[in-house]
């Protein structure tokens, strides 16, 4: 419980990769939160029709206004509101630490490491779109060494910066469950061109964006396992029943968690299915007062902790937070140096600090985070 109060909520729209969504809470004492958002279908409207509810409400009371039941109204079953809280959450988490001086890490227990081990994502989006010449129809035999030629000059410059583990996402020959043995071939295929341009010391993340039915999906993984994948991540639809079968079978690791929501949401996940790595989104999950508790399943059930973030650098500053608090964190998603645009290095005043695919937790008050309002109105959409 604290004296301040939350005065307004206002949401902003800016360009990225994918456009970012800000939202900014202010106290009555002159202290501004700043959260994100990761937009779906989301519009700054929305944010702030939702945020109405926590007007006038005190900041350091996370549970009761974002918790599961709370006044926001976290869900398992309602991922619109859901992001919308974590975002809230988020700002209310930076408000803490910065009237209390602290970083938010200080407020969940302390931290027991430094700095994070980062896996580099976005960097082969544009293999991705040499794939669609052959859904265009070109040859696969013809697209085949286009995309293998872009797949090892990329992942050759990521392991250069450093980076011990890539992700990358392959599975873009097929259709879903119509995918033929051949075009499973070609998904090899392209997996092997990464594996020979990295060092051997380069752990090779597979996305399979729940691509393929159950049994491509483990005939996949049996292939998969010559190159001891850090894990096949969402090989099939995010749900409890084809997880559980392939978790149960695939001689390689199974990681999955981004489309779930709130630690209500995993504990199923936990409990019927044998995935070795939970993969909670910051935002999605419903902040970090979800993820913190998310992390403490992921403990106690004995799983590897590596929350996604596709989003932008604020989201990225939340999650690092309660990385550094957990005995089950494995490797943190990044899309920072491969995907971020340029100019986004100077939208924070004090940039994430990454040295060779390892980012530095940052030990500023709150989330460490401070917006170059010049930068973010020169980057501002309308909705």
């Amino acid at each position: 419980m604290s004296d301040l109060r939350i005065t307004d909520v206002e949401a902003c729209l800016i360009e990225g990769p994918r456009p970012w969504l800000f939202v900014f809470v202010h106290t009555d004492a002159g202290i501004t939160g700043v959260g994100e958002i990761p937009r779906t279908t989301h519009h700054p409207a929305d944010v702030e029709r939702v945020a109405d509810r926590i007007v006038g409400a005190d900041p350091f009371e996370t549970e009761e206004l974002f918790g599961v039941g709370g006044i926001v109204g976290a869900d398992p079953h309602d991922r619109f509101t859901t992001t919308i809280a974590g975002g809230l959450d988020m700002a209310c988490w930076d408000i803490k630490g910065k009237a209390l001086g602290v970083p938010v890490y200080e407020l969940l227990g302390g931290k027991c490491r430094d700095r994070v081990r980062l896996y580099a994502n976005g960097w082969d989006f544009p293999a991705r779109e040499i794939v669609d010449r052959y859904h265009t129809g070109e040859a696969l035999e013809t697209v085949l060494p286009d995309v293998q030629d872009e797949l090892a000059s990329a992942a050759a410059s990521v392991a250069e910066a450093g980076y011990t583990a890539v992700k990358f996402s392959p599975f873009q020959w097929g259709d879903g469950p119509t995918t033929t043995g051949r075009e499973l071939s070609a998904t090899l295929s392209a997996i092997e061109a990464v594996a020979d341009a990295v060092p051997d010391d380069v752990d090779l993340l597979i996305e399979g964006h729940c691509h393929l039915a159950v049994d491509k999906a483990l005939t996949a993984a049996r292939a998969l396992e010559r190159f001891a994948p850090g894990f096949y991540e969402e090989p099939v639809p995010a749900e409890l029943e084809p997880l559980a079968r392939v978790a149960a079978a695939s001689p390689v690791p199974i990681a999955t968690g981004e489309q779930f929501v709130t630690h209500r949401g995993f504990t199923s996940l936990l409990e019927r299915t044998d995935v070795t790595v939970v993969q909670p989104d910051v935002g999605r999950a419903g902040g970090i007062t979800e993820l913190v508790k998310i992390a403490a399943m992921a403990s106690s059930h004995r799983v590897g902790f590596a929350p996604h973030n596709a989003a932008g650098p604020v989201m990225t500053h939340a999650a690092l937070h309660v990385d550094a608090t957990t005995s089950a964190f494995m490797i943190q998603e990044s899309f920072e140096e491969a995907f971020h645009p340029s100019w986004s290095r100077n939208l924070l005043e004090d940039p994430l600090e990454i040295d060779h695919g390892y980012a530095t937790i940052p030990d500023r008050p709150g989330l460490g985070v401070t917006i170059d309002n010049s930068v973010l109105e020169a980057h501002r959409l309308e909705p």
